[in-house]
C-alpha cells in the first residue's frame, strides 16, 4: 500500500495543487478585513506566519478533511482546516508528502490596531503501510504581538479556542521569525486515535432533548463523523478483535438545550474523500426536525460505491423522546457466504440451519403507495368501499375503525397508512447486497381489488396495503443467485395480517375474493419470473424445509440455493416462534386501542 501512496506522490506536485474549496475561510476565529489591501502590503507580510511540518517519522503525511463550519449558525462541511485566516493556503484534501519539510499553510495575524487574536487548526494524518492512519492537528494562535500558542495533538472534533487540544498535546511548535515548525518524529507513529467522546451531562426530563447516535464502520477505507450541537466525534475502521468477526458499534447520547434549533450532521468519507453527508436541525423544545438528507425515511436508501455501502437514517421521535441517528459504513455483503467459504472450506460442511441469517421483516414493503389504494383514498372511497360491502366490513373491523378515526380527525389517510405499513426502504437487490438472506414475503391480492371482486397482480401485502410485486421479488432473487454462485437465500411465504383470508359470498355468489393466492397462482408467477431472469438464474433450483439441515456445500452443489417454505399452504412444513401468532395481536379491540394512542400522538404533533 505504501508503494501505491508513493505512486500518487509522483503524479502530483504539492506546489501546483489546486486549493481545496473547503480549506478556505472556515472556522470561528475573528475574520480578517484586509482583503482590499494592496497585495504587496509589507505590513501584511510581517503578520503572515508559515506553518511547517518537520517530518522525520519515516511515514508519509496526508492532508485530510474533517467536519467544520464557516459560522456558528451554518451547516458543517468537510474542510482541511478550521479558522478564518488561512486564505486557501492549506493543500487540498488527500495531498501526500514525503518531504522532510512540508509547508501546510499560512496563518495571517491581526492588523496592528486590532486587539482580536487569530487562530486556526490544520488537519493531517500519518499513513502506515497497512493503511492505518494517525490523526493529528496543529493549532496556532497569533495576536498583534506575535505567536501566542502553537501546539500539536490528536485530532479532536470537540476542539475549541479555549481548549484547542482536549485529547492532549503531543508537541509544541518552534518559532523562528515568521515560521512555526512542528516536529513529526517516530514517537508519533504509534499514537492511538483515542478521543474523549463521553457525554458530560445527563438528559433533562423537562428541558432539552436527547439525541442518540450510533455508528458502525467495517469498510477498511471508510470513516464516519457525527456532529450534535457543539459536540462531535468520529469513527474510524478498526479490525475486529478475534475470535469476533464483528467490528464495534459506537453509541453516544447527547443533550441539546436552549430555545433555538440545534444542528446535527453526519459525514462518511472513503479513502480520504467525502462520500455522503446528511444534515438536520432539531428544536430542543418542540422536537420538530427538518433538514437535508433525512427528509423522508423512504428516501434514506442504501448508497453503494467502491465495493462499500452506507446505511443511514434519522428517527424523529418527537417531543420529549430521544431522536436517533445512525450511519453504518460496511463492505458490500453480496458475497458474504462465499467469502466465508473462501476463508475456510470447513464452512461447506456446516449445516445451513446453523447460520444466523440477516433477515428482512415484511421485505416487500417499500416504495410509493399502491395506485389502487391511493385512488380509493383520493376519491374518499376507502370508507365507502367498506361500508358498501357488509362482508368486507365484517372481515376488516380494524380497517373500518381506522378509516373512521382518520376521517374524524381530518388526517391524510395515505400519510398515516404509509407510516404504519412501510417496513423497508431498500429494493430487494439492495437488501441482498446489504447481506439479507432471510426474506419474510407475504404474497397476496390487493384489498382494493378483492373488494371489487377482482384479483389483479400479486403483491406483498401488509394488512390492506400492497407493496412490491411477487414477480419482481422472485426475478431479483434469481438474478442475484445467478451472479453469486456461493450464496443461499431463504424465503418464508406467509399471510399473517391479511384482512380477507377466504372468499365472501352473498346470495351464493362471491362478492369479495380472498387475498390469499392459490399454490398454482404463485407457481404461475414464479415461472414467469424464471423466464425473465438470466441464464444463470434459470439454473437455480428450488429447495424446501427438508433442505435446511443439509450442509452448505451440499445445497450449493445441488443448486437448490433458493429455499422456499410456504407456511400458507403447508403450515406444518416448518415452525418457529412468531409474534404474529399472539392472541393480543389478533384481537381487534387491542389493536384499536393501540391505534387510538398512536393517532393521538400524531395529533399532538400536527396541531398548530
Amino acid at each position: 500500500m505504501l508503494s501505491s501512496l508513493i505512486g500518487k506522490l509522483k503524479g502530483s506536485q504539492i506546489d501546483d495543487a489546486e486549493p481545496d474549496p473547503s480549506s478556505g475561510n472556515t472556522g470561528d476565529a475573528a475574520p480578517d478585513s484586509d482583503e482590499e489591501d494592496a497585495q504587496d502590503d509589507p505590513e501584511k507580510a510581517k503578520r503572515t506566519y508559515s506553518i511547517v511540518l518537520n517530518n522525520s517519522s519515516g511515514l508519509p503525511i496526508q492532508i485530510t478533511a474533517w467536519p467544520v463550519r464557516a459560522t456558528k449558525i451554518s451547516d458543517y462541511l468537510l474542510s482541511t482546516s478550521r479558522g478564518s485566516n488561512f486564505y486557501n493556503t492549506v493543500p487540498q484534501n488527500g495531498t501526500f508528502s514525503l518531504e522532510q519539510h512540508f509547508e501546510i499553510g499560512e496563518l495571517r495575524g491581526p492588523k496592528h490596531l486590532d486587539p482580536r487574536p487569530r487562530w486556526g487548526w490544520i488537519f493531517f494524518d500519518l499513513v502506515h503501510a497497512d493503511g492505518k492512519k494517525v490523526h493529528l492537528q496543529v493549532f496556532v494562535k497569533v495576536s498583534r504581538n506575535g505567536v501566542q500558542e502553537a501546539v500539536l495533538g490528536r485530532t479532536d472534533l470537540d476542539s475549541s479556542s479555549d481548549n484547542p487540544m482536549p485529547s492532549g498535546e503531543v508537541g509544541k511548535g518552534a518559532i523562528k521569525g515568521n515560521t512555526i515548525t512542528f516536529s513529526v518524529d517516530e514517537s508519533l507513529k504509534d499514537i492511538e486515535n483515542t478521543v474523549d467522546d463521553s457525554t458530560k451531562e445527563g438528559i433533562g426530563r423537562f428541558t432539552g432533548k436527547g439525541i442518540e447516535t450510533s455508528s458502525y464502520v467495517s469498510s477498511e477505507l471508510a470513516r464516519a463523523s457525527v456532529v450534535v450541537g457543539s459536540a462531535a466525534r468520529y469513527h474510524d475502521y478498526a479490525a475486529p478483535v478475534k475470535p469476533s468477526r464483528l467490528n464495534t458499534i459506537r453509541h453516544t447520547v447527547h443533550e441539546i438545550g436552549g430555545i433555538s434549533e440545534r444542528y446535527i450532521g453526519c459525514f462518511v468519507e472513503h479513502d480520504g474523500k467525502g462520500w455522503w453527508d446528511g444534515h438536520v436541525k432539531v428544536h430542543p423544545i418542540t422536537g420538530i426536525a427538518k433538514g437535508k438528507g433525512f427528509d423522508s425515511t423512504a428516501d434514506t436508501t442504501a448508497i453503494f460505491d467502491n465495493d462499500s455501502v452506507i446505511n443511514y437514517g434519522f428517527h424523529d421521535a418527537g417531543k420529549g423522546r430521544h431522536d436517533q441517528v445512525y450511519v453504518y459504513a460496511t463492505k458490500d455483503q453480496g458475497n458474504w457466504l462465499g467469502d466465508l467459504i473462501q476463508s475456510n472450506q470447513a464452512w461447506r460442511d456446516v449445516p445451513f440451519s446453523k447460520l444466523a441469517l440477516p433477515a428482512a421483516h415484511d421485505c416487500g414493503m417499500f416504495g410509493p403507495l399502491d395506485a389502487g389504494l391511493t385512488l380509493l383514498i383520493q376519491q374518499g372511497q376507502l370508507g365507502n368501499a367498506l361500508a358498501s360491502h357488509a362482508e368486507a366490513s365484517m372481515a376488516t373491523p380494524i380497517v373500518h375503525f381506522l378509516v373512521q378515526v382518520l376521517e374524524e380527525i381530518k388526517l391524510r389517510p395515505e400519510r398515516v397508512i404509509n407510516n404504519i405499513a412501510l417496513t423497508q426502504k431498500d429494493s430487494f437487490a439492495d437488501q441482498l447486497h446489504i447481506g439479507v438472506r432471510f426474506f419474510d414475503f407475504r404474497p397476496g391480492f390487493s384489498f382494493s381489488d378483492v373488494i371489487h371482486t377482482k384479483k389483479g397482480v400479486i403483491h406483498h401485502q401488509h394488512a390492506m396495503v400492497p407493496g412490491c410485486t411477487y414477480l419482481t421479488f422472485i426475478n431479483e432473487i434469481l438474478n442475484f443467485l445467478g451472479s453469486h454462485p456461493s450464496e443461499i437465500v431463504f424465503v418464508e411465504i406467509k399471510s399473517d395480517g391479511f384482512l380477507v383470508h377466504e372468499d365472501k359470498l352473498h346470495n351464493g355468489e362471491v362478492v369479495v375474493y380472498s387475498m390469499i393466492p392459490t399454490e398454482s397462482e404463485l407457481a404461475e408467477v414464479f415461472q414467469e419470473a424464471r423466464k425473465a431472469t438470466s441464464d444463470e438464474g434459470r439454473r437455480v433450483e428450488i429447495g424446501s424445509a427438508v433442505d435446511l439441515d443439509k450442509s452448505i456445500g451440499e445445497i450449493i452443489d445441488s443448486r437448490k440455493r433458493l429455499v422456499i417454505v410456504d407456511r400458507v399452504h403447508e403450515p406444518d412444513a416448518w415452525n418457529r416462534a412468531d409474534s404474529y401468532g399472539s392472541s393480543l395481536f389478533l384481537y381487534p379491540i387491542v389493536v384499536a386501542r393501540r391505534l387510538i394512542g398512536f393517532l393521538a400522538k400524531i395529533m399532538s404533533r400536527t396541531t398548530p
